[in-house]
């Protein structure tokens, strides 16, 4: 069983906060101190101190749903740990997640927490079914590279799509049946970005290639939904090439399974990744 903390309980009592009291105030003084290294951590990378203010102003708005939230992710969580058990991507040490209400910017990520890689889930953007599953998955499946990927990991462009690539694929091995853009936005609103993308894939497939050693900050055309960041490429390009390459790296192991793509260490990774994108289009 994971070892699960979640911040919704103290979330929800900021719905009594009474009308006319600085709700933004409370946010900080009643929830967000009661998890001070939870929400460190989210704030280094994940959550924007800036968008404080709006999240409370929603609190009534989300509050009655957040219990419900909070129990799928719990169910989810322990679910996804045994399935990837089942498929031998996890090692004995028990997963550790927290489940918090933030601001609004990220759904999902892993990053270091008291000493360990820890699942973060954000309880305000936690998709409607199956997309939760799929979700939860794709980030655990992050966490379970984390732990045992071999030597330290550059963040370039190559290691990026890879990790993402991996994610994804195994995303689709635990929940079949869906499109890929299901698999990398986590809804149904995106059939016309994969064939934006299927369009260009030559185009694609070229930048990736020539930018694949590039630092990963210089590399955000091909992670970022913004189109003013994207030089012209579709939107979140890394990720429909990435969940590609990997789902043909994947065919290529004993029994499909992702076990040994866990363990490449960064060079490894970049180069069986480079082989299986000029492959898919020669």
């Amino acid at each position: 069983m994971a070892r699960i903390v979640s911040t919704a309980a103290a979330y929800q009592h900021l719905a009594d906060v009474p009308d006319g009291e600085d709700r933004t105030a409370v946010w900080v003084r009643d929830y967000e101190a009661r998890y001070p290294s939870i929400f460190q951590s989210y704030y280094s990378g994940w959550g924007k101190v800036g968008r404080r203010e709006s999240a409370a102003g929603r609190v009534r708005e989300l509050a009655a749903s957040i219990e419900h939230r909070e129990w799928r992710a719990r169910l989810l969580v322990d679910r996804v740990e045994a399935s990837l058990r089942a498929h031998e991507l996890l090692d004995d040490a028990a997963v550790s997640a927290v489940l918090l209400v933030g601001v609004g910017t990220s759904n999902g990520w892993v990053a270091r927490w008291e000493g360990a890689p820890t699942l973060f889930l954000a309880l305000e953007l936690l998709p409607d079914l199956p997309y939760d599953h799929v979700l939860v998955v794709h980030e655990m499946t992050h966490l379970a590279h984390e732990r045992a990927a071999r030597g330290i990991w550059p963040e370039t462009v190559g290691t990026r799509v890879f990790a993402e690539g991996l994610a994804s694929a195994v995303s689709a091995r635990v929940v079949p049946g869906l499109r890929l853009d299901e698999y990398l936005w986590f809804d149904d609103a995106h059939r016309t970005w994969l064939g934006d993308c299927e369009e260009r894939r030559f185009e694609i497939r070229d930048a990736v290639l020539t930018d694949l050693g590039l630092d990963e900050g210089l590399g955000d055309r091909f992670f970022s939904a913004g189109p003013e960041r994207c030089a012209g490429l579709p939107i979140r390009s890394g990720y429909w090439i990435g969940l590609l390459a990997l789902q043909r790296l994947l065919a290529a192991e004993p029994g499909r399974s992702a076990r040994g793509l866990l363990r490449w260490d960064a060079d490894t990774a970049t180069e069986r990744l480079a082989t299986a994108m000029y492959q898919m289009w020669p």
